[in-house]
């Protein structure tokens, strides 16, 4: 994103990118607007600041997101932010050692406004490439209904963290028999 630009992003996936200098998966520049709803943002690295997500001086704000095994040379693993970023009902998880999800002064969200720390319990990620992995949940894990309770899942029940979670997440019946 570059400068005065706006997205608004929902069930999105943004994985297995590399970026020579800062933001692996999502770099955001000043007087730019990020919103991300239902998202996973896997697997990104960057040579510097920011594996998954790197923000300097603009807004941005996460609900129901799954940021985990990202990496960055030099520092915020997960998110690198010059603006503390907003998160609600995110999740971060194996994250690389360089503070190992948030850098730039932005304060651990775990705990506060439904935002955790767990494996994300997908079903299948051993492909090479992103675009071929089964991010549906294990019934088990953590994430399931763990999302904001005001984006219900189909069934009525509290939103999923992750991109088959929320109101959309209906269309993601893979065999179509409505389960």
């Amino acid at each position: 994103l570059v400068d005065r630009s706006q997205a608004d992003l929902g069930q999105v996936l943004i994985a297995g990118n590399v970026a020579h200098n800062d933001g692996g998966g999502v770099f955001g520049d000043i007087n730019s607007t990020v919103t991300i709803t239902n998202g996973a943002i896997l697997a990104n690295e960057a040579d510097d600041w920011g594996g998954g997500i790197y923000s300097s001086g603009h807004s941005m704000v996460l609900t129901n997101v799954d940021v985990s095994n990202n990496d960055a040379g030099s520092y915020g693993d997960g998110v690198f932010a010059t603006v503390v970023p907003e998160f609600f009902h995110c999740n971060a998880w194996g994250n690389g050692d360089n503070y190992h999800f948030y850098g730039g002064g932005v304060p651990d969200p775990t705990g506060t406004d439904g935002n955790i720390e767990a494996p994300s319990g997908y079903l299948d990620t051993l492909h090479a490439d992103p675009l071929l992995w089964d991010l549906h949940l294990d019934l088990a894990s953590q994430l399931v209904d763990g999302g904001a309770i005001s984006l219900v899942d189909p069934d009525s029940s509290p939103s999923d963290i992750g991109i088959y979670g929320g109101l959309d997440a209906g269309t993601w019946d893979l065999d179509w028999d409505g389960d």
